[in-house]
């Protein structure tokens, strides 16, 4: 059993060291990358209650709108500073923070809707603390690479982003 757990703590410090390696790496694609699958999977997993009418689906739904607001929220931040060719990047820290507190409830609130197990403690705030820093990434970065571009093509950068990263409302959709 001793041996078992020398192997468990071994793998567990493998897989934060290369989680921490990820996160100090990344490029913006990667970062892009992750919070565009983190929106598509939201949008997704809607609807698999969107036309329920339990409590639980119903509070789900509630949820869902309330992450797509703080992430929209953020999303906005950001391509405002690209779009202003703001002289610092932008401090989404007050933003990242429920944006990333508001989709893990969807999750939770999802998981009852569906009858899933829920998530343990830690795993939701090992789960909060990479989003903060994947949105505190893509802001950076997004910000970095565009910075220096003419109005126009800051204009247009932030367009696609926000044609990227913005979530749909329960109403936009299917």
């Amino acid at each position: 059993m001793t041996r078992n757990i020398q192997r468990l703590t071994v793998l567990v410090a493998m897989l934060t060291g290369a989680a921490v390696l990820h996160a100090a790496t990344a490029t913006l694609e990667t970062s892009l990358a992750e919070a565009d699958a983190r929106r598509k999977a939201a949008e997704n997993r809607l609807g698999q209650i969107k036309s329920t009418s339990s409590q639980s689906a119903e509070a789900a739904k509630a949820l869902y709108g309330d992450a797509a607001a703080k992430n929209n929220a953020w999303v906005d931040a950001v391509c405002r500073a690209i779009e202003e060719g703001t002289k610092a990047a932008p401090d989404v820290s007050s933003l990242a923070e429920p944006a990333a507190t508001s989709l893990l409830a969807w999750v939770s609130g999802l998981d009852k809707a569906l009858g899933n197990p829920e998530s343990s403690a830690a795993i939701a705030e090992g789960s909060r603390k990479q989003v903060i820093q994947n949105l505190a990434d893509v802001a950076a970065k997004a910000w970095q690479k565009n910075r220096a571009l003419s109005a126009e093509k800051r204009r247009q950068a932030s367009a696609a982003l926000r044609a990227r990263l913005q979530w749909k409302t329960l109403e936009q959709l299917p």
